[in-house]
């Protein structure tokens, strides 16, 4: 039977039939366009890339009138999306639009629906295993486009982590540092205490590939939650 599951529920435990999966759909690259007086064409300005989000429908059906309040309670509010047709990936996606419940024939109960689910443009692996490190070493990206990792550091005194061609150094407090590179915040452990002020220079990223890791001073282990992301 066809599934999506969104915020950790199956559509099949609320009543709701997929009926038709949304493509697989590679992201638009978001690029600045310049036209140069005298030249062909025009130019495209991008440093890193990023990439638009997208709108995935799919079409979806209820047995009848009385279980679209749960479905539609259901289909509100941002989560993980992972759809039967690409079951190892999830995208970050949340539903803002309307759905408009349709009956599919006369005289039957049946309410046919699609949902337009916005989703942030890179599918991230549904199951994914944290990286423990005690000596230096390298971790291979086996995605498609660089990752913004987790890193939690066990450390004695100041270091400087190198992590492929970005370097960080670590100042102050001998306490662990939770290093989260997609917010660009530094925390301790419980998530309580904002210590990016210990940071100083580049947040830590995965390029596509090898990237070495190593530092200077006195690490006792580092764990890395990779955030692996694929178009």
């Amino acid at each position: 039977m066809s599934e999506i599951t969104f915020k950790g529920t199956t559509a099949s435990s609320k009543n709701v039939t997929v009926l038709k999966y949304p493509e697989i759909v590679k992201p638009t690259l978001r690029v600045e366009t310049v036209k140069v007086p005298g030249r062909d064409g025009e130019l495209t300005l991008s440093e890193m890339p990023s990439y638009e989000a997208m709108v995935l429908e799919c079409e979806c059906m209820v047995p009848s009138a009385d279980k679209i309040s749960a479905a539609a309670a259901w289909l509100t509010g941002r989560g993980n999306l992972i759809l039967g047709n690409d079951p190892n990936y999830a995208y970050d996606a949340q539903v803002i639009d309307e759905i408009r419940f349709e009956k599919i024939l006369r005289g039957h109960a049946h309410r046919r629906f699609t949902v337009p689910f916005l989703c942030q443009p890179l599918k991230r692996q549904v199951e994914e295993e944290d990286i423990y490190m005690t000596t230096a070493g390298s971790i291979i990206n086996p995605g498609d486009v660089t990752s913004r990792p987790k890193i939690v550091v066990a450390r004695t005194g100041p270091i400087t982590l190198m992590v492929g061609q970005y370097v960080t150094e670590l100042t102050g407090s001998n306490t662990p540092i939770v290093l989260d590179s997609d917010v660009g915040i530094a925390a301790n452990l419980s998530g309580t205490k904002n210590l990016s002020r210990y940071v100083v220079g580049e947040w830590p990223r995965l390029v596509p590939g090898e990237n070495a890791i190593s530092w200077t001073g006195t690490v006792n282990s580092i764990t890395v939650t990779p955030r692996w992301r694929w178009l």
